[in-house]
């Protein structure tokens, strides 16, 4: 934790302020991708077990996406 710390310091101190919101929906783009993903290697090799569990990895998996496609237009937004 302390490296990352330093590291999450330094690159605060670095770059401009301007950037931040740019580098915010990169971040979330990477979180809303992996929950994606898992959710479809789950559904993928059939290890979810009845109904809620498929229900839930499902749902997991759509929200994952809208927020990887939401957060990827607003990144290209936030370069123009």
């Amino acid at each position: 934790m302390l490296v990352g710390g330093v590291l999450a310091w330094w690159s605060g101190k670095r770059g401009g302020h301007d950037q931040h919101p740019a580098d915010d929906r990169a971040l979330q783009r990477h979180g809303g991708g992996a929950a994606a993903a898992i959710a479809a290697v789950e559904l993928y090799r059939g290890g979810t077990e009845g109904y809620a569990s498929t229900t839930l990895a499902a749902a997991g998996g759509i929200i994952g996406a809208v927020s990887f496609s939401g957060s990827a237009i607003a990144f290209g937004k936030l370069q123009a």
